[in-house]
């Protein structure tokens, strides 16, 4: 064949000769970009992974909210190094299974966190769903976003083996360091101060970590196995001390797939590798039959998780929706289902309990779609993860398997094990971030050869087009500038919060508290906080124009605050202010009251609200009846939400207990006898008073038999033993009532009245 050469030009290899000039300098800077973000993004990932967990003495620690805050800071900057190795660093790493299907398990990825917004954003607000409201660990709308960024960075990123390595041995060495900090927080403070253990999940968190450990350690020689060894038996302490059973049954569980799968794939495997697992799954059974109330004899609390039955009522109330009711709202929405006996007037810093079901807690806080997503990526990764083992198992039968492909199998059984761990633990932060993140280190995994990551070319757009990256990449930089300052203002008020409930100074603590709530003023508790400490700086020597400006600020935080709130614990709050405002500021109490009725109305099945409101009535009477409202329509009032509690609850003491309070205001000693003593055997408290009713009625010895009746059930009754040292007085039996009244003093050291209680008594020896 022919060419005809003048089809070519003149000079067929004029370009040759001279060729287009082209700026060397680009390539060398992009060449260069990619490889520093590349580095970046990489200590990003490691160091992230390692400080969820290794973030163990952050002044809100005890709560997760320190963990989590370092978490997404560090998540920001991750962001924008990725967004801008992507754009201008001119490569992506593809890794993982063939591309298809890690664009599928991206996208449900991606509509898993775009289901979670739509709930979140409607029912929260902007400030709720992106976890402003209120300092938690618990997932919101940022932080699943965020997770499902780590899924895509891990996966495209850093797609090597090696770095899916480093962020699971991050993650190992970040775990070792809180299971060790928890160790000795259990062993110094008992379990009053980890209640966080619960809320978080940690224990499903632990039993996950200890398997994939397992699967670490099995590649090591002895001494590094010897560590990792050493790691495992501290996360068992940790298991051991919680005596949670869900979590050894998940490990079991998840042990026993390994060994399955050994056995199956390879005999030389199996006789290499089966000793060690088994002796894990040895330990893990007998400290599950082995409760550690046999060893301490103290019960472990799980006093934070709602039971299965009260998480159950509430998804039957909320019947079917698509969405929920947004994310970190499940606790809550429990609550208000059914019967609830919590008290949240105080602002000790009271936790709701939380819903301990994971799949009951994801469909309130993202309904049926949630669900669905939820469950569709799990089944996503479950089909990329057996495609791949079915298309290689001959081969890996007649050869030898590669460690990181061996892990990619451990990887997937630990995500399997996860999802079944969620029926005995919480949806929490950390099992959500978890699973992106082992399923992005599965992903990477599940390949042939670990080093034969591909470099893929980023494609160049044509005219102004080839903007429109590099405006988007600008455009991530800048929010995630916004959100690391945003999360460094969070974590500059949860440190100053706890600075100011340590501070013994009020008008301290009060400052400081404006400091906080400037700070953060989006959070629902650090306003009511910064009010308390003004009423509490009401209490102290200070100018009448301090006095002025502190209750301006406390009434208008009050109003601010309640004005548009549909939240019920806020009202009940406020309610608990108004009250203490009432000796500075004539009328609070009226306030306090038509605070208490809003809660009531938004909470009517909060039984503990009912003899809130009653025991506000009786001591505040007074105070509360004006030119519109009696007495008698306040205590119709009080009476009527007692009547309804135990319309609720029949057996709820306290209830039944404040309501012949009132009859006894009311109708006398006798009409309120009539009412309590049917429940007289339900409680030492019931009889006590019963037994005071008695005294005041002049039935001494009714009395006195009742008292003595209540110490033989509860010796160290301090009012029983003042109540019967009255009692004996009156019967002028002197040395047993000196008696009584001398044990009331050992109970209460320094109390005058019973002093001068005592030398009454004396007096009538004629000493």
């Amino acid at each position: 064949m022919a060419f005809d050469i003048a089809k070519f030009g003149r000079k067929p290899y004029q370009k040759l000769e001279q060729p287009e000039a082209r700026d060397a300098s680009g390539v060398h800077i992009r060449r260069y970009l990619s490889g520093f973000f590349g580095r970046m993004l990489g200590a990003l990932l490691v160091g992230g992974t390692f400080l969820v967990l290794g973030w163990a003495w952050y002044p809100g620690a005890d709560s997760g909210f320190g963990r989590y805050t370092a978490w997404i800071a560090l998540s920001g900057a991750a962001v924008a190094a990725f967004a801008w190795r992507a754009v201008f660093g001119g490569e992506l790493i593809a890794a993982a299974a063939d591309a298809h299907e890690r664009r599928f398990v991206s996208l449900l990825a991606l509509l898993l966190v775009a289901v979670f917004g739509i709930g979140s954003l409607a029912r929260l607000g902007l400030s709720g769903a992106f976890g402003l409201t209120d300092a938690s660990s618990q997932l919101s709308f940022l932080g699943a976003a965020l997770g499902a960024f780590w899924l895509f960075a891990i996966t495209y990123g850093r797609g090597t083996a090696n770095a899916a390595k480093q962020v699971l041995v991050a993650w190992f060495l970040g775990s070792t360091v809180l299971a060790g900090a928890t160790a000795y927080d259990l062993a110094r403070n008992g379990y009053a101060p980890a209640g966080w253990m619960d809320r978080e999940g940690m224990l499903l968190v632990f039993a996950i970590t200890i398997f994939l450990m397992i699967a670490f350690a099995m590649f090591q020689k002895r001494g590094v196995k010897l560590l990792w060894s050493a790691s495992i038996a501290l996360h068992a302490a940790a298991l051991f001390a919680w005596d949670a059973a869900g979590a050894w049954l998940v490990l079991i569980g998840a042990i026993s797939a390994l060994l399955v799968f050994q056995m199956w794939y390879s005999k030389k495997l199996w006789q290499r590798n089966f000793t060690y697992p088994l002796q894990i799954w040895v330990m893990a059974v007998l400290l599950l039959l082995l409760p550690v109330k046999m060893f301490t004899g103290i019960s472990v609390p799980h006093d934070a998780v709602l039971s299965f039955d009260a998480s159950l009522q509430a998804v039957a109330d909320q019947g079917f929706v698509w969405f929920g009711g947004g994310l970190g709202s499940s606790d809550e929405r429990a609550l208000a289902s059914g019967v609830s006996f919590v008290d949240f007037g105080s602002l000790g810093g009271a936790v709701p309990p939380m819903v301990g079901n994971g799949y009951l807690q994801l469909y309130l806080e993202a309904g049926s779609a949630g669900a669905l997503a939820w469950l569709g990526l799990y089944i996503a990764l479950l089909a990329v993860g057996v495609r791949f083992w079915r298309a290689r198992a001959q081969a890996f039968k007649e050869g030898s398997m590669p460690e990181s492909e061996y892990l990619g199998a451990v990887v997937l059984v630990a995500i399997t094990a996860l999802m079944a761990g969620m029926w005995f633990f919480p949806f929490s932060f950390l099992a959500y971030w978890l699973y992106m993140l082992l399923a992005g280190c599965a992903l990477v995994l599940w390949r042939a050869r670990a080093e034969d990551a591909l470099a893929v070319p980023a494609r160049r757009s044509i005219g102004p087009l080839r903007l429109l990256p590099r405006l988007c990449a600008a455009a991530a930089t800048i929010a995630c500038i916004a959100l690391l300052a945003v999360e460094v203002r969070l974590m500059r008020a949860e440190a100053a919060a706890f600075a100011a409930a340590s501070q013994e100074d009020a008008l301290t603590a009060s400052n400081e508290w404006q400091r906080v709530t400037s700070l953060a003023p989006w959070n629902r508790a650090y306003p009511l906080h910064e009010a308390q400490s003004l009423i509490d700086l009401l209490a102290t020597p200070i100018s009448i124009d301090a006095q002025r400006a502190a209750l301006e600020r406390v009434t208008s935080i009050l109003s601010s605050k309640t004005r548009a709130s549909n939240h019920p614990i806020t009202h009940w709050r406020a309610a608990r202010l108004y009250s203490q405002m009432e000796t500075y500021a004539e009328g609070s109490a009226l306030l306090g009251w038509e605070q208490y009725q809003k809660a009531r109305e938004l909470w009517p099945t909060n039984v503990f609200l009912a003899v809130a409101i009653s025991e506000f009535y009786r001591t505040s009477v007074d105070a509360l009846v004006s030119g519109n409202i009696s007495a008698a329509e306040l205590k119709a009032g009080a009476a009527e939400g007692l009547k309804r509690a135990l319309e609720l609850e029949p057996a709820y003491l306290p209830a039944r207990l404040e309501l012949a309070f009132l009859v006894e205001q009311e109708e006398g000693a006798a009409s309120a006898l009539a009412a309590l003593e049917p429940w007289e055997d339900s409680s030492p408290q019931i009889m006590y008073h019963i037994a005071r009713l008695y005294l005041n009625d002049g039935n001494l010895e009714q009395a006195i038999e009742k008292l003595v009746a209540v110490i033989n059930q509860v010796p160290n009754h301090s009012n029983a033993h003042y109540s019967l040292g009255v009692a004996y007085f009156r019967l002028e039996r002197y040395e047993e009532s000196l008696a009584e009244f001398e044990a009331v003093l050992e109970l209460n050291p320094g109390s005058e009245d019973v002093q001068a209680k005592i030398e009454q008594v004396r007096a009538q020896f004629g000493e």
